[in-house]
């Protein structure tokens, strides 16, 4: 039988060596997310730490990075992290089942979309772990703001998320597409 979420993977982040999981949700009962709409989602999330005491902690270093927009920096993250809270309880209550072949050939025979970091860097998790996933998926769209620090590889899958266009004139130099967040009064 199939089921909705999975944990696809738990180690280190290689962003700084804490503890993360990557979850992915979304096989059976899709997001009610009209933007993503039948997107698999993946939670990129710390072990140790409820996602919203993370954010406000300052804790969330091995998913998040540097990100000048998270909830301790400037707080601008568009994520909503009280829904991220229940997926995280359900993770450490061992609700959730080990991401197996099975549900890679589900991928492979329905196509579904993903959406590669929904919460949370990409590239804080082996890209090993994410590519058979990609693959294995009808299309996928997904952001880094890590991509200064992240192996090259990840140029095809990810886009650079940038903050100015200066910053995206030098990721577009290094062979990245880019994502620039526009506040109101930008050009």
């Amino acid at each position: 039988m199939l089921n909705n979420s999975y944990i696809v993977w738990e180690g280190a982040s290689l962003i700084d060596g804490s503890p993360i999981v990557l979850i992915l949700t979304g096989f059976v009962s899709p997001s009610t997310n009209r933007k993503t709409g039948r997107l698999i989602q993946s939670w990129i999330l710390q072990q140790e730490f409820v996602p919203t005491f993370a954010a406000k902690q300052g804790l969330d270093e091995g998913i998040c990075g540097s990100c000048s927009l998270k909830l301790s920096k400037i707080g601008s993250c568009y994520v909503n992290l009280a829904p991220i809270n229940n997926i995280y309880r359900k993770y450490v209550t061992g609700t959730y089942s080990k991401f197996s072949k099975n549900e890679i050939e589900v991928l492979k025979r329905y196509r579904y979309p993903i959406r590669i970091g929904s919460y949370g860097d990409p590239t804080a998790v082996p890209f090993d772990v994410w590519e058979p996933i990609i693959l294995e998926s009808g299309s996928h769209t997904g952001y880094t703001h890590n991509w200064k620090n992240c192996k090259p590889i990840w140029k095809q899958y990810l886009m650079a998320s940038v903050q100015s266009e200066s910053e995206a004139r030098v990721a577009q130099s290094q062979g990245w597409r880019t994502f620039r967040i526009m506040t109101p009064d930008a050009p």
